[in-house]
């Protein structure tokens, strides 16, 4: 029962820290459940962990560096592989060295070896520590991607750095060359064993799934164990399971974009999943950091040995050195033209730098300096140090070493909670004001591409409505959002995406998939609409207006296609007047579907854009073109409706079985992007509040209908 209620109140501590941090958000996540530990501790009544290293990083580490590599950005991440490898590689050798020798200097009690094998733990970065900084603050793009991707390799040099480190000090003996050797085998079997593992895990999936077996809770239990299972082969292997398990990870990624019925609701189920798993898992991480640091003070602060004043100023001194080495690492190392050094964006170069811009590329590598936690590995590391030597002698300064560690992760948490704030402050209330704006339109977005993510043949109609509401606020947002120093930009991409569905028409027709006539017609508006290039009415889609009117009307005719009449008149009308409106009707379809397949079209070139230049322009046509494609899907239904069943066409019904479950999903998905959006902090608390009010007062409204 012990056991039980200590761990009860560490899941209390962390919905705990959760509550504090809305309410006093200069104090990051990490920091208050450091604290929260602390005070944990010093109850007699609850129950003490020992920490196992081992089992710390199975039962911690392999997990949350899984879903890190799920979360990655896989374009980034290989856009950014040189300053990665740089830092992740590069930084950690040479701190290791650099730093090894300081403390050397500066402690002689602790011998060259023990202090080769304290630098390498202090070398890597905390993948959890940077993901929970990058959510509280907003650090520049590049420099994020940067900086996950360093910490999701680095943990692997880092920890056979040290490995090597501690078997130099035990034996007595060390091999450069046997080093750097193993180092390539952990390394470079990591990764092979994550790849085959995540094969095999997926040749074992294709054979469940053609014995039928579609049991989401199976596929979900499989999901979760899969970090622990391959990061356990990686270490029967003796290659590094960190490794592995981010490879696996990253491979993973790629799963969650394959649409089709069957992983559909897989896909969701797991992200939410994964959503709790990591948010308990990174609180139980600080926790237990916080619970064993009165344990590792008291070994220093009361031997006689140590001045603790002194040992506090090594904590300092190693700190500052360890920033400086990053800061002048990534300022001579780390190449500009990968846009590393977006700040405010506007990417600085490296090459051929102005006064100006030499700033802008320090200020960046202290950006950069700053933002290197140090948290879990650093710990387990340093506690997983022998006790004894191969002689039998006792590990010397053993406690020293640890209480060191220690300082530095929570100098590091607090340089990073509070002094790299100072140096990403937004300017003015304009500013944070539009950015709000433009994350508020980005929510919107991502519940439109999720929703379409859930679309089957059964559900399309009633998805679609859902999107195109969704998109008319999306068209709110854009037009108090609008800025007039973006109307050259905006203009430029549109005639850009004219020239897209020119394209793409004309390849169609050359390909006999469209009809000649249609295609021709299509191809004649959007030729039009380039030649009168006007101005102010170049702001929509061609003839969008015109579809929504024809909604409209619609709606009023109780969603009645146009052309289609009462079935009394429709008898009275002669065979020819018959051909020609079915001919009309038929010409109709034809042209909604070249829209509809050119829309497809650029929406993939849209989102591809995005993923390199995220700006308000491209996510103002991603939503407009959304919008259109929902309104060609819904026209399309109902004709097809009509030529099974006469002029009957069920109107959308929103008391049906199938929107009940819709609409409160809408709302869920929308509840989590707003969560999401203000742990990156994208938006204020006071904004997110009043996004969740509003959604509170529609589902009201939807009740009292």
């Amino acid at each position: 029962m012990e056991l039980f209620y200590g761990v009860l109140l560490m899941l209390g501590a962390i919905l705990l820290s959760n509550l504090i941090n809305r309410f006093v958000p200069a104090f990051s996540i990490p920091i208050i459940q450091i604290i929260l530990g602390i005070v944990l501790s010093l109850f007699p009544t609850v129950y003490h962990f020992t920490l196992d290293p081992e089992l710390f990083l199975i039962l911690f580490l392999a997990p949350l560096l899984f879903h890190d590599g799920m979360q990655a950005d896989k374009i980034s991440l290989w856009n950014l592989k040189k300053p990665i490898i740089m830092l992740a590689l590069g930084l950690v050798f040479f701190t290791v060295v650099v730093v090894g020798v300081l403390i050397n200097f500066m402690v002689p009690a602790i011998p060259l070896a023990a202090a080769f094998a304290l630098a390498a733990a202090l070398a890597p970065t905390d993948a959890v520590a940077v993901s929970s900084i990058g959510k509280r603050i907003k650090i520049p793009e590049g420099i994020k991607n940067l900086l996950e991707g360093e910490a999701l390799i680095n943990d692997a040099s880092g920890i056979v750095s040290f490995q090597f480190a501690v078997a130099a000090m035990v034996t007595g003996t060390f091999s450069l060359l046997h080093a750097g050797v193993r180092f390539l085998y952990v390394a470079v079997g990591g990764v092979i064993i994550g790849i085959i593992m995540t094969a095999l895990k997926y040749l074992l999936v294709k054979w469940i799934r053609s014995l039928g077996m579609e049991n989401v809770t199976f596929h979900l239990l499989l999901g979760i164990l899969t970090p622990f299972i391959i990061y356990m082969a990686a270490e029967e292997c003796r290659v590094s399971g960190i490794l592995a398990v981010v490879i696996s990870g990253v491979i993973h990624s790629f799963e969650g974009k394959k649409l089709n019925p069957e992983t559909a609701i897989l896909n969701v189920a797991s992200k939410s999943i994964w959503s709790t798993l990591t948010f308990v898992l990174n609180g139980l991480v600080f926790l237990i950091l916080g619970m064993q640091l009165p344990v590792i003070i008291k070994t220093i602060w009361y031997d006689s040995k140590f001045s603790n004043l002194i040992t506090i100023g090594y904590i300092l001194v190693i700190t500052a050195a360890m920033m400086l080495i990053r800061f002048l690492w990534s300022f001579f190392t780390v190449d500009g033209n990968s846009k590393v050094y977006e700040i405010r964006g506007e990417a600085v170069q490296v090459s051929g730098l102005k006064a100006e811009e030499g700033l802008g590329r320090a200020r960046a590598s202290l950006i950069i300096s700053m933002a290197g936690v140090r948290g879990s590995v650093t710990l387990a590391s340093t506690l997983a140090l022998p006790f004894v030597l191969g002689s039998g002698k006792s590990f010397p300064e053993r406690n020293l070493i640890i209480f060191i560690a220690a300082g530095v992760i929570l100098c590091s948490l607090l340089i990073a909670n509070f002094i790299l704030p100072l140096l990403l402050k937004k300017e003015s209330t304009e500013e944070v004001s539009s950015e709000e704006r433009e994350a508020c339109l980005e929510i919107i977005q991502n519940v439109i591409r999720q929703l379409n993510e859930l679309e089957t043949e059964e559900n399309r109609f009633n998805i679609g409505r859902l999107t195109r509401n969704l998109a008319l606020r999306a068209e709110e947002i854009r037009n108090k959002n609008y800025k007039k120093t973006s109307l050259k930009e905006e203009q430029k991409l549109r005639r850009e995406v004219l020239s897209w569905e020119i394209e793409y028409t004309r390849s169609l027709l050359e390909n006999h998939e469209v009809d000649e006539v249609i295609a021709s017609k299509y191809l004649d508006i959007l030729d039009g609409i380039i030649r009168k290039n006007e101005r102010k009415r170049f702001l929509f889609h061609p003839n969008i207006n015109k579809i929504l009117r024809s909604l409209r009307i619609m709606k009023k005719r109780q969603f009645r296609p146009y052309g289609f009449h009462d079935r009394k008149m429709q008898i009275e009308k002669t065979q020819l007047e018959k051909m020609q409106m079915e001919k009309m009707q038929m010409d109709r379809m034809q042209m909604e579907r070249v829209r509809h397949l050119s829309s497809e079209y650029v929406l993939k070139l849209l989102y591809e854009r995005k993923e390199k230049e995220d700006t308000f322009a491209v996510n103002k046509l991603i939503a407009e073109y959304e919008s259109l494609k929902a309104l060609l899907i819904s026209r399309s239904l109902l004709s097809e409706n009509m030529q099974r069943g006469g002029n009957e066409v069920e109107p959308f019904n929103e008391n049906s079985n199938e929107i009940k479950d819709l609409v409160p999903l809408s709302f869920q998905i929308e509840r989590d992007e707003i969560q999401a959006m203000y742990e990156r902090g994208r938006i204020s608390w006071e904004t997110a509040q009043k996004m969740r009010s509003d959604i509170a007062m529609m589902e009201l409204q939807l009740k009292k209908g």
